[in-house]
């Protein structure tokens, strides 16, 4: 993918090998651009979120800011939610079900609010590891929509597959991310 002038045009893999040598460079950049992630006192630092409009989107290929993600959130293992560009949250991997809950329902609402200026990126999760970088990208398989019904929010869950009952059952959230992960390769 490359960006020229506020524009996204995608590229085939052959493409990118033959731009092997920008890509070279372009990794070697990423890890020099400064990034901002803060938490807000609504999310009582289980979520951070990068500070829009910066590069952080890309810096998910920098084993650094992984590692200073996992630090921040004293864990090592992190789920980054990318669905717009220059929109990304961020979270431990081990959360209970609630605060997971609370981060997708945020990283859905972000991905469909066509109201924000930003082009739609991804609406899997991609987790990362310390010392090791973003290892898997994940489709979670459900979306989340929250209604105001009489007054009264109500949570509900659109599940795309029918052996994928567990969020109906409230299983953890772990075993969901387990269960849908794939390889994240990027080179």
């Amino acid at each position: 993918m490359q960006d020229i002038n506020d524009i996204i045009t995608y590229i085939l893999k052959s493409e990118a090998e033959q731009l092997k040598h920008l890509i070279d460079e372009w990794e070697n950049n990423i890890s020099h651009v400064e990034f901002d992630i803060f938490i807000t006192e609504e999310w009582n630092g289980l979520i951070y979120f990068n500070e829009p409009a910066d590069y952080s989107n890309e810096k998910i290929f920098d084993i650094n800011f992984v590692n200073t993600v996992c630090d921040q959130l004293n864990t090592d293992k992190v789920i980054f939610s990318i669905s717009l560009r220059y929109r990304m949250q961020m979270t431990s991997y081990y959360n209970n079900f609630t605060d997971h809950e609370k981060f997708f329902l945020i990283h859905f609402n972000v991905w469909k609010d066509s109201a924000l200026p930003d082009e739609a990126i991804s609406e899997y999760i991609l987790i990362g590891e310390k010392n090791k970088g973003v290892m898997c990208i994940a489709d979670l398989g459900f979306r989340m929509n929250l209604f105001n019904k009489d007054g009264q929010y109500l949570l509900s869950y659109s599940v795309f597959d029918s052996e994928d009952s567990l969020v109906e059952d409230k299983k953890d959230f772990e075993e969901i991310m387990e269960k849908r992960k794939e390889q994240f390769i990027y080179k």
